[in-house]
C-alpha cells in the first residue's frame, strides 16, 4: 500500500486545492427533479406508482430543506425520513401495496454515500483527523435515518404487506 501511494505521488502532479464555492441553488433546483426521476427509474417503479414514488422523494427532499433551515443538516435528514415514512405508510394503507415502493427511492435520496467515500479518501491520504470526522458524520446520518424510520413508524403504524 505504501509503495502504491509513493508511485501515484511520483507519477501524478499535485495540484493546489482552493476552497470550494457552494453550488448555486439554481443548479440544485434544475437537477433535483432529474435525480428523483432517475431514482424511480433505477428502482424500476411501475408506471402507476411512479408519480407517488417521485412525490415521496420530493417530500423527503422538502423535509431535508426544512430541517436544515431550522437548525442543521442532521435535523433535515431526520425530518425528511419521518415525513416520507408517514407518507409511505398512509399510501400503503390506501393502496394496499408495500411501503417500499414509495419509501425506497426516498430513503436512498436521504443517504449521502459521498461522506463515507470522502472519509476513506482522507484516511488513505494520511489525513486521519479529517477522515475520522467524515466517518463520524456518516454514522450520524445513518443514525438520524434509523431514528426517522422508528419515529415515522410510531406515528403511523405500518401494515403487514407480506
Amino acid at each position: 500500500m505504501v509503495q502504491a501511494t509513493v508511485l501515484v505521488i511520483a507519477l501524478l502532479p499535485a495540484y493546489a486545492v482552493s476552497t470550494a464555492t457552494p453550488v448555486s441553488s439554481q443548479w440544485l433546483w434544475l437537477f433535483m427533479p432529474l435525480v428523483i426521476i432517475a431514482l424511480c427509474v433505477v428502482f424500476q417503479t411501475s408506471r402507476k406508482d411512479f408519480l407517488w414514488a417521485a412525490f415521496g422523494c420530493a417530500i423527503a427532499y422538502g423535509g431535508i430543506l426544512l430541517g436544515s433551515a431550522i437548525t442543521g443538516g442532521n435535523l433535515g435528514n431526520l425530518l425528511g425520513t419521518i415525513i416520507v415514512v408517514v407518507f409511505a405508510n398512509l399510501w400503503a394503507r390506501k393502496t394496499r401495496r408495500p411501503t417500499s415502493i414509495v419509501m425506497l427511492p426516498a430513503i436512498v435520496l436521504l443517504v449521502s454515500g459521498s461522506i463515507g467515500f470522502r472519509g476513506l479518501a482522507a484516511m488513505a491520504s494520511g489525513q486521519a483527523a479529517i477522515g475520522e470526522q467524515q466517518f463520524m458524520q456518516m454514522f450520524v446520518v445513518a443514525l438520524t435515518i434509523a431514528a426517522g424510520l422508528l419515529i415515522g413508524n410510531t406515528i403511523v403504524k405500518p401494515q403487514a404487506s407480506l
